[in-house]
């Protein structure tokens, strides 16, 4: 080994942000902490790491829920301070 550590990450790519929040869909966050993963989140050239703990303090802006255009599926979403590492 290189002492370098390995990261489970889930990638998700966002078209916008909403008053300097990234929406997350709620089901996205879910999944990350109940396997324990990073949900990386890339908007236009740059990105943001949320580890566990911190997907834990997404906050509800609305509460309102949406519909996916694709399978049906409801959800809603959590907004977390975009504050990108590069």
């Amino acid at each position: 080994m290189d002492g370098r550590e390995v990261i489970k990450m889930m990638t998700v790519k966002i078209r916008k942000l909403f008053k300097g929040m990234a929406s997350i869909r709620d089901y996205f966050v879910r999944k990350c902490i109940a396997r324990n993963l990073t949900l990386r989140i890339i908007y236009e050239d740059s990105h943001m790491d949320l580890p566990p703990e911190t997907l834990r303090r997404g906050l509800q802006l609305t509460e309102r829920s949406f519909k996916s255009k694709f399978n049906n599926r409801k959800y809603q979403l959590l907004d977390f301070c975009w504050k990108p590492e590069n």
